[in-house]
């Protein structure tokens, strides 16, 4: 079964179309954009949870009309 990490933006709100359209177990990161801190702790856990969960996909996903974009 493919495992699949998406790294999304929160104000896309694009999980649940994400989760119907592609039947994977699917992981989500959704706090990037002006949030997101690539620190030492933030890099650690999610190299835990593609470890863990044996993810061997990473997306990173934006809406076409994302407003931290335009």
């Amino acid at each position: 079964m493919h495992k699949r990490l998406y790294l999304l933006c929160p104000t896309d709100c694009l999980e649940s179309i994400i989760s119907n359209t592609f039947k994977y177990e699917n992981y989500f990161y959704t706090s990037l954009g002006n949030s997101f801190a690539p620190d030492t702790e933030t890099v650690k856990s999610i190299k835990q949870l593609i470890e863990k969960h044996h993810i061997k996909e990473i997306y990173f996903i934006l809406s076409m009309d994302n407003q931290i974009v335009l």
